[in-house]
């Protein structure tokens, strides 16, 4: 709401959802970037499936879907319907693990996105325990990037806190 508030010309607002994990399949691991994605039109023009069905990465369930790259399915081998346990640390900073079942397995678009797997936004909130009102990092895309320096200084203005005060007593000491 602030953001919407406080600056003009946005064409995107993104939010960066993404975390190392180290991932464990049929007897093999390897490391994964785990992404809080919801799966929309850019997505699926970006990431065509090999096998499964972008409605169950959708689906609410028992079970957290997860979707992932053919190479990274060979690595940990896996198939389309198995699971894959993942090792991660929380925004607490704890040690955290999670089952994802796997409901998609995407072309191999590069090297780089082999790394990525991708399980729904709000999921991710939750394993990684975000409150409702967090979030990762935002990304703000705006249509005259010359201002874009001005805007956000005035978003970090709304966005600080003022100073708090706090008074007490312990004892006969305030």
């Amino acid at each position: 709401k602030l953001i919407k508030e406080n600056i003009s010309g946005i064409e995107k607002i993104e939010e960066s959802l993404g975390t190392l994990c180290r991932a464990v399949g049929n007897g093999q691991g390897d490391y994964v970037y785990m992404v809080g994605a919801d799966v929309d039109q850019t997505f699926i023009e970006s990431f065509m499936l090999d096998q499964g069905d972008y409605a169950d990465y959708q689906k609410t369930g028992d079970y957290l879907p997860v979707l992932l790259s053919t190479q990274k399915a060979k690595a940990l081998k896996v198939k389309l319907s198995d699971t894959i346990n993942i090792r991660f640390s929380n925004v607490s900073g704890q040690a955290n693990t999670a089952t994802l079942k796997i409901v998609g397995v995407m072309k191999s678009q590069n090297v780089w996105m082999d790394w990525a797997v991708f399980v729904p936004k709000e999921s991710f909130k939750q394993i990684m325990g975000y409150r409702a009102w967090e979030t990762g990092a935002l990304r703000v895309q705006i249509a005259d990037p010359k201002s874009s320096a001005a805007q956000a200084d005035r978003l970090w203005r709304k966005m600080s806190a003022s100073q708090a005060v706090l008074q007490g007593q312990i004892g006969n000491m305030p």
